[in-house]
C-alpha cells in the first residue's frame, strides 16, 4: 500500500454513500480525494479511485472484481436498492460483470464501435 492510500484521512471518512448530502452534491469531496489521494476508503470500506491511469489499471486488473453483489460492502447499501428496477438494470451491465458475462456483452457492444 502507498502513502496515500494509507493516509487518506480527512476527505474519506467523511465520504458516506448512503448520505443524501453525498447522493445531492458528491463533487466537492470527489474533487478533493481525487487531488489528495491516489486511492482512498469510504466508511463503508468501498474503495474510491480518483485517478484515470489508477481506474484503469483496477479494470484491467484479474484480482479486482467488477461484480458489487460479490463485496462484503453490498449488504450494507442492498437496503437502499434491494429489488429495484435500478438493480435488476445494474446486474445486467457489462460494466458490473465478470467474464465469461463480460466477454460476450463487450462482444455484442464491439460492434457499435467500428468505424463505418
Amino acid at each position: 500500500m502507498n502513502d496515500a492510500a494509507a493516509n487518506f484521512g480527512d476527505a474519506a471518512d467523511r465520504v458516506d454513500m448512503r448520505d443524501p448530502g453525498w447522493r445531492a452534491d458528491p463533487h466537492p469531496l470527489l474533487r478533493e480525494l481525487r487531488e489528495r489521494h491516489a486511492v482512498a476508503r469510504d466508511v463503508l470500506g468501498i474503495w474510491l479511485v480518483g485517478r484515470y491511469a489508477d481506474v484503469n489499471a483496477g479494470l484491467r486488473s484479474t484480482k479486482l472484481s467488477r461484480e458489487p453483489w460479490r463485496t462484503p460492502v453490498y449488504r450494507q447499501l442492498r437496503p437502499f436498492i434491494a429489488d429495484s428496477p435500478m438493480e435488476a438494470m445494474v446486474e445486467q451491465w457489462m460494466l458490473f460483470n465478470d467474464p465469461p458475462k463480460h466477454t460476450r456483452l463487450r462482444r455484442l457492444a464491439n460492434h457499435a464501435f467500428r468505424p463505418p
